[in-house]
């Protein structure tokens, strides 16, 4: 996400008076283009213990950060969009006042742990010379990666199996939400009770191997330069897919 998406189209929690002003008037554009809420959160000595976001509106009645209950999405209706289109272009002469807001360095403090937060990084879990031999193992790497401060988003997520390990549980690819999850000596369990399954189906993953693809990876390297195709020939949205090596 770049700066001027954070500045438009994310609303920072606490931000300050000037911001709030400047984020009410560009609540419209936050609703027209999917923005987001930011939750900074501190302790008591006021250092950062997490970085949390939610999108700004959701047709769901309840619809909560992935990382936090403390913050919610905003209701979407027909009604209401109506009457933001109409707020649009007087919202955004109250941006001035977030962009007076800028000269505060809290402000700016507040934007670029923001942009940190949507800025995807690659992580891995388990190593080629360690790698993950049990469930429990590997549970309890899900569980250091979010308690990453910042929670930031996942482009690809790699787990380094012992050549046995069965995944059958979803709990990782739910949280974590990577656009690309690559299986190096683990595979999905293939049991019809496992919540894995279910979830890669209903979710619409694409589960890549040489089973279900000619063309696919077989070196990790391959892997990671691998580029999911497109949903349609309409469209340029990409599948998330999973990628099973060995």
């Amino acid at each position: 996400m770049g700066h001027l998406s954070v500045f438009f189209n994310t609303e920072i929690q606490d931000s300050g008076f000037l911001s709030a002003i400047g984020d009410f008037g560009l609540t419209p554009v936050r609703y027209l283009f999917n923005g987001n809420k930011v939750l900074i959160e501190e302790n008591d000595e006021q250092e950062v213990v997490g970085v949390h976001h939610v999108q700004s509106f959701h047709y769901s009645e309840f619809n909560f950060s992935t990382s936090t209950t403390d913050l919610e999405s905003s209701t979407a209706s027909m009604l209401k969009c109506i009457g933001l289109i109409v707020g649009l272009v007087p919202g955004f002469f109250l941006c001035i006042f977030k962009a007076f807001a800028y000269f505060s360095a809290d402000t700016r403090e507040d934007h670029r742990l923001a942009k940190l937060h949507f800025t995807p990084i690659d992580r891995t879990i388990g190593t080629p010379e360690n790698p993950i031999d049990t469930l429990d193992k590997l549970d309890a790497a899900y569980k250091n990666e979010r308690e990453e401060p910042l929670h930031r988003l996942t482009n690809t997520l790699t787990i380094h199996g012992n050549g046995s390990l069965e995944l059958t549980s979803a709990f990782a690819i739910d949280v974590l939400n990577p656009k690309k999850v690559i299986l190096q000596g683990a595979t999905v369990g293939n049991q019809t009770d496992y919540l894995i399954l279910n979830y890669l189906k209903t979710s619409n993953w694409k589960v890549i191997n040489p089973t279900t693809s000619r063309d696919a990876p077989t070196t990790l390297d391959e892997a990671r330069d691998y580029t999911p195709p497109t949903k349609g020939c309409l469209t340029t949205e990409r599948w998330q897919v999973l990628i099973e090596i060995q």
